[in-house]
């Protein structure tokens, strides 16, 4: 629902613009960027920082658009809230050491040096969102640009966050591994034995029967192992079900 509340804006943009024209479709979204905010505040919800900027940057380049009847304004405003985006993030990690997409991504737990990786990914895929808007804004026809900015920025943001998703995923697993983050509750290392549990096919030998080592051990329940006796020596093979 989120989701959908968040594209809606680019999406009624897109409406207005096929049924009139890229004038009436910056209104629209101006409008449209308001009444969210507001809609957030009466329902005593917090708006979020991007929401702000976004808001911020749509009336700016919008109004001027609307005012100067100039669809150059509206058409930079991608590439504009993009290149801010990646100029914050890259600007809390070198000025002040911090990775701000922590902020953003609450109640997800990483490792520094992941956050750091997730930080300059996205700072570089704010700075190509930047050009590819900038390129088809400026090389193509006013049509392809709003095809672009609706769906083919939608889909973009897709892939890359299924990418990261997946690159994410693997490194929390290495970092869970390695002893970086803390294992969930209940959860083992694969292949390692439950606690209390002897490791899988584990040969335990005695060399004289008789002794207490080897009394102890054959009338002691390991699982669903057998001691099995050969000639010459005691050998308990215990492979236990993991």
């Amino acid at each position: 629902m989120k989701f959908l509340f968040d594209l809606l804006p680019v999406v009624l943009f897109f409406v207005a613009f096929k049924l009139a024209d890229i004038y009436v479709a910056t209104a629209v979204a101006i409008a449209t960027s308001v009444l969210q905010v507001a809609w957030l505040k009466l329902r005593r919800q917090r708006v979020p920082g991007m929401l702000w900027a976004s808001l911020g940057i749509i009336v700016v380049f919008g109004g001027a658009t609307l005012l100067l009847q100039d669809k150059t304004f509206i058409m930079w405003k991608p590439t504009v809230l993009y290149a801010l985006f990646g100029v914050i993030l890259a600007a809390g990690k070198l000025a002040f050491g911090r990775d701000l997409l922590a902020y953003v991504m609450k109640g997800v737990t990483l490792p520094p040096r992941v956050w750091t990786r997730l930080t300059w990914a996205w700072v570089a895929f704010f700075a190509f969102m930047a050009f590819a808007n900038w390129y088809v804004a400026f090389h193509y026809s006013e049509q392809t640009w709003v095809l672009y900015k609706v769906w083919g920025g939608i889909g973009l943001f897709f892939v890359f966050a299924i990418a990261q998703g997946a690159g994410l995923g693997r490194t929390l697993q290495g970092a869970v591994h390695a002893g970086a983050l803390p294992r969930r509750r209940g959860a083992r290392t694969p292949g390692a034995p439950a606690p209390g549990e002897r490791p899988p096919h584990a040969r335990l030998r005695c060399h004289r029967r008789g002794t207490p080592q080897c009394e102890g051990l054959g009338a002691q329940r390991l699982g669903q192992g057998r001691p099995r006796r050969v000639v010459g020596q005691v050998h308990l093979d215990v492979a236990l079900q993991g």
